[in-house]
């Protein structure tokens, strides 16, 4: 089943919390950068790295939004994401070049790929992508994007212009 939901009715929802959602992958990185030594990183998988930064981008956007009126950081059997006010749901994902995120197959993830029902959740999902570079120093983009990709953003951390058309680059590259 498709998003509902198009780019300007998502982007009315998200606005006020696309500055923070834009730096929280930066910080993330960041903070994974500033707490494990070069040497450390160094002999990490790109699996662990990936999920340390994944960790600290999550404690990065309850940081700043956990307070927000309308917004739930929600856990349902190990699926992180942020609900906004029920209407749509985020998922945060490190995603490449083409936006595209790799999972571990599991129902409860195919079924939110595949929107499909899953208790406590709205019908409309979107992927929060952080796109590190190849040795995890900085983050290229941070997007938001449908499940389904019928259109895709980059996000910014500026409080105008923080919204930037990108599904041509994407869509194409899929």
């Amino acid at each position: 089943m498709r998003s509902r939901l198009n780019q300007e009715e998502a982007h009315e929802i998200l606005a006020p919390y696309i500055p923070d959602m834009a730096k929280a992958p930066h910080l993330g990185l960041d903070r994974y950068n500033s707490s494990v030594e070069p040497g450390a990183r160094a002999e990490h998988r790109p699996s662990t790295s990936a999920n340390s930064i994944y960790d600290h981008t999550w404690a990065e956007l309850i940081e700043k939004l956990g307070e927000k009126v309308g917004l739930h950081f929600l856990e349902i059997n190990g699926l992180k994401i942020l609900n906004f006010d029920d209407k749509l749901v985020l998922r945060l994902k490190k995603v490449d070049q083409q936006g595209q995120h790799s999972n571990i197959s599991t129902k409860q993830q195919k079924a939110f790929d595949a929107q499909e029902s899953i208790p406590g959740l709205p019908f409309e999902r979107l992927i929060l992508g952080y796109e590190p570079d190849q040795v995890f120093s900085r983050v290229i983009r941070v997007t938001i994007r449908p499940v389904h990709r019928e259109w895709a953003v980059q996000i910014h951390d500026r409080q105008e212009d923080n919204w930037e058309i990108v599904s041509q680059q994407f869509l194409l590259r899929a």
